[in-house]
């Protein structure tokens, strides 16, 4: 081994790490402008209009599996909870053949074959339980089930893997479940809005919920949720979504 190895000032190479940085930042901008072109020429109004089912199939392909499949009608344990301003409240479990447990509360109206049914996704670090004020504060979503219900409807609230850990307990890793989806040509919105469509099957074919009369709202994550579940099924004929559309280049993480 040589007594002696060449060695230089750190502030020699700087220059060379700085081109590096200064040419991929060259590079993303330049790709997003050719995307840009790309996505001009691919969907406008007139394009859309002409096939709107050719976008959706194209936009379900792009989120992946298994939202590219049929859909599987869960087997439902329902667990009556209590009664309240005439709406009746379950926590329903819902088996899905292939093997997942999904989980989310309903608030059924008297008549549910008669009443709009709204499915109501809450954000980040929240809960069904949240978003129904079952735990007294329903912090910045503002009672957004209960306000559905007091205006007739009836409201499903799925539970998203996006459940405060410290809180509620219960671990799990939302971006380790994506990661292998995606290895999977899937992710975990392709899964949770399955889930949820799913979970609309059974609603409409055993609840005898008007097929008509639904829609969806959410706030942040949940209105992320909103947006996609309208934008992936056709039976979704209104939807709210709060505190989500955003320019994605401007927000990137």
């Amino acid at each position: 081994m040589a007594d002696y190895y060449y060695s230089e000032r750190v502030t020699r190479d700087t220059p060379f790490r700085q081109d590096y940085v200064d040419s991929i930042q060259q590079f993303l901008e330049a790709e997003k402008a050719e995307a840009d072109r790309e996505r001009a020429a691919y969907m406008s109004p007139e394009a859309y209009a002409a096939d709107p089912e050719g976008y959706r199939r194209a936009f379900t392909g792009m989120l992946g599996v298994p939202l590219t499949r049929p859909t599987e009608l869960p087997q439902v344990k329902k667990t009556f909870v209590a009664t309240d301003n005439g709406v009746k409240i379950y926590r329903m479990q819902l088996t899905f053949p292939c093997g997942i447990q999904f989980y989310g509360i309903y608030f059924q109206q008297a008549n549910p074959a008669a009443a709009p049914f709204v499915v109501a996704i809450h954000g980040g670090e929240g809960t069904p339980e949240m978003i129904g004020s079952i735990h007294n504060d329903s912090a910045n979503y503002n009672h957004l089930a209960r306000r559905l219900t007091d205006r007739g409807c009836s409201v499903f609230a799925p539970q998203l893997l996006l459940w405060k850990i410290e809180k509620y307990g219960n671990p799990y890793h939302r971006w380790l479940v994506n990661g292998r989806l995606r290895q999977l040509d899937g992710s975990v919105t392709a899964l949770e809005l399955w889930l949820i469509r799913g979970a609309l099957d059974y609603f409409i074919q055993r609840e005898g919920i008007a097929p008509a009369r639904i829609g969806a709202a959410g706030l942040s994550y949940g209105g992320m949720y909103a947006l996609l579940l309208a934008a992936t099924d056709v039976r979704i004929r209104s939807c709210f979504s709060c505190s989500w559309m955003a320019d994605r280049f401007a927000y990137a993480n």
